[in-house]
């Protein structure tokens, strides 16, 4: 008998997508399990399934790609670990966000997912904007982030950034420069912004997610600090 948890039932995204989706989460993923949970997504009718593992054998990686699976995400969590007794200054054009949702903004929200395995698959990218827009709409209005906050300059909206606070952290969901901004180090004020809210709201440890081929986050959050905390693949079955 396979040792493969249960399909979890994805309530949300099979409403929003308009398919039956569920998710398995398995440490490792060798050949037989990928072939039991082909056959458990169609014996139990999904029509799309997320595989969350650490790793996965060449056969197995394979066989999910024999029956149109992806490799949809190579998810990097960076970290950071923030000495509360000294949070830092930051800039004056950083400020906390409580307006409507407004084209610019709503722009860089879709900038800050261009990597998203959302966007990266064909059968779930048709719906990638509204995705994006109910994030941050839901962000400003703080059920999906504590604070939103914005780098405005000449009544322009240039960057912005949403933090959450965890149980014992705070996370970084959204995060964007606009391009004809960026080489201004506005990223880097946007990160401070971030480093000291979590300072002064009693947090010690900052975390960032981002996608491993995003080759641009990457290397600005280890130029700004940030350490890789965990790896994770993610693929769209």
């Amino acid at each position: 008998m396979n040792s493969l948890p249960a399909i979890e039932y994805l309530d949300w995204d099979s409403r929003f997508f308009n398919q039956k989706i569920g998710k398995i989460t398995q440490a490792q993923i060798n050949v037989k399990d990928a072939d039991f949970i082909i056959a458990k997504k169609q014996k139990e009718g999904y029509s799309l399934i997320y595989i969350s593992t650490k790793s996965i054998t060449h056969e197995a990686h394979k066989l999910i790609e024999e029956h149109q699976g992806i490799l949809a995400d190579h998810k990097v969590t960076y970290q950071k670990n923030l000495n509360v007794a000294q949070p830092k200054e930051t800039d004056k054009n950083i400020q906390p966000y409580n307006g409507h949702l407004s084209d610019e903004l709503l722009q860089l929200a879709l900038l800050s997912g261009h990597s998203s395995r959302f966007k990266k698959d064909p059968r779930l990218n048709q719906k990638f904007d509204e995705l994006y827009q109910n994030w941050i709409q839901k962000s400003i209005d703080r059920s999906l982030a504590d604070i939103t906050a914005v780098y405005k300059q000449n009544d322009e909206i240039q960057g912005f950034i949403t933090i959450k606070k965890q149980n014992d952290y705070t996370q970084i969901g959204l995060i964007a420069v606009a391009p004809k901004a960026q080489g201004n180090n506005i990223g880097a004020k946007l990160l401070a912004f971030a480093e000291k809210w979590t300072q002064v709201n009693g947090y010690k440890q900052l975390k960032v997610v981002t996608q491993e081929d995003n080759l641009q986050a990457c290397r600005f959050y280890s130029k700004t600090g940030f350490i890789p905390e965990t790896t994770e693949l993610i693929y769209h079955l």
